[in-house]
C-alpha cells in the first residue's frame, strides 16, 4: 500500500527542508511542493487561480499514485484551512493508499528567528514575518497530526513523522523486554535470513538457547532501543559507545515498515563518533548500503564450528 504524506505549515516552519530530508530516508519516494504548482508573477489570488492550483496539485499527485515506481509520496504546502486539505484528499485516487496528514508548528520565537535569518540572507521579503505569525494559530484547529519543529534537527522531525505514520514508538530497552527480544531474534533469523543462509547456518546463528543474563548485561552497557507497535515489541537494536552497532532485528511479521530505519536512525544519533561500524549479514547488507555504509571487507565468522558470511561495514559520520 502506498503512503501519502500531506505536510502543511506556515511559511518558514521547515516544510520543504523536512520533505527534502524525508525523500532520502523513505524508499522509492517522490516529493511535490505545492508552491511549484503556482509560481507566477504577478502572483494573482482569485477563485480561478485557486481552482487552478488545486487542479495542478491533484493531477501531479494522482500521476505519482498511479506510477508503480513510487511507494512513498510527499506533498507540502501551506494548507492553513481544513477545506484545502479535504479538497485535495477528495480528488485523489486513494483506494490503495494510506494518507497521513501533518501540520508542522513552532513556537513564535523560534519561527521569528528562522524568518529573520531568511530575510537577512535575502531569501524572503520582510512582509513574510507578520503573515506567517498570523497564520500560525490556525494549524492548531486542523484535523492533522501536529509536529512541533521548535529547536529540532531535520532528522529528529523526520524521525517523528515516520514514527507517527507507521504508528511506531521507539524507547530505551528495559530488562523486562528481554524475553520478547530473545524470541524476536530467533524467529527473525530463522525466517528473514533463511533466504541467504542454510538451515545449518541458521541453527548455529540462533539455536534458541541465548545466555539471557549475558544479553541483558550487554544491552544495559550499550545504548539499546526497542520499537513498539500497538504495544508489541517489533524490533530492537543496540550500539556501544565506540560506535559499534551490535544488533538490529525486526519482527518477521513487521518487515518493510521502516522499523529498522527508525531504530538505526536513533542508534546513529545516540553516539558522537567519527564512524559507525556494523557486521552486516548478507540479508542486511542492502539496508546498510542504502543508509550510506560501505563495505570494508567480506568475512567468514565461526559459530559452533559453522562458517557464516557477513560484511564489515562502516559509515562516516563527520
Amino acid at each position: 500500500m502506498k503512503k501519502i504524506y500531506l505536510i502543511g505549515g506556515t511559511m518558514g516552519v521547515g516544510k520543504t527542508s523536512v520533505c527534502q530530508y524525508l525523500k532520502k530516508e523513505l524508499s522509492n519516494c517522490v516529493f511535490l511542493d505545492g508552491d511549484w504548482c503556482w509560481d507566477s508573477f504577478p502572483f494573482v489570488v482569485n477563485e480561478e487561480t485557486k481552482t487552478m492550483v488545486i487542479d495542478n496539485i491533484v493531477y501531479l499527485l494522482n500521476n505519482f499514485i498511479h506510477c508503480s515506481a513510487y511507494e512513498h509520496i510527499l506533498f507540502c504546502w501551506v494548507m492553513h484551512e481544513q477545506s484545502i486539505i479535504d479538497m485535495i484528499i477528495k480528488k485523489l485516487d486513494i483506494r490503495d493508499c494510506d494518507v497521513c496528514s501533518y501540520s508542522l508548528i513552532a513556537d513564535e520565537s523560534c519561527l521569528k528567528e528562522r524568518l529573520e535569518k531568511d530575510i537577512e540572507e535575502g531569501k524572503r521579503s520582510e512582509d513574510i514575518l507578520e503573515r506567517s505569525l498570523e497564520r500560525l494559530p490556525l494549524y492548531e484547529k486542523l484535523s492533522t497530526i501536529k509536529i512541533d519543529t521548535s529547536h529540532k534537527s531535520l532528522s529528529m522531525i523526520a524521525d517523528e513523522i515516520i514514527q507517527k505514520a507507521n504508528h511506531v514508538m521507539i524507547r530505551l530497552y528495559r530488562e523486562e523486554d528481554l524475553t520478547d527480544v530473545a524470541v524476536l531474534f530467533y524467529e527473525c533469523v530463522h525466517t528473514v535470513n533463511a533466504k541467504d543462509y542454510t538451515q545449518e547456518q541458521l541453527d548455529a546463528w540462533a539455536d534458541g538457547k541465548i545466555d539471557l543474563e549475558k544479553w541483558n548485561q550487554s544491552f544495559l552497557k550499550h545504548i539499546s532501543y526497542v520499537a513498539l507497535k500497538d504495544g508489541k515489541i517489533v524490533g530492537f537494536g543496540d550500539i556501544d559507545p565506540s560506535g559499534y552497532l551490535d544488533r538490529l532485528y525486526v519482527h518477521k511479521d513487521y518487515q518493510h515498515q521502516k522499523i529498522a530505519t527508525l531504530l538505526c536512525q536513533r542508534l546513529e544519533r545516540s553516539v558522537h563518533v567519527p564512524k559507525i561500524v556494523v557486521h552486516a549479514s548478507i540479508t542486511a547488507r542492502p539496508f546498510f548500503e542504502k543508509r550510506g555504509y560501505h563495505i570494508i571487507k567480506k568475512q567468514q565468522v565461526e559459530r559452533k564450528k559453522i562458517l557464516l558470511t557477513n560484511y564489515v561495514m562502516e559509515k562516516l559520520m563527520f
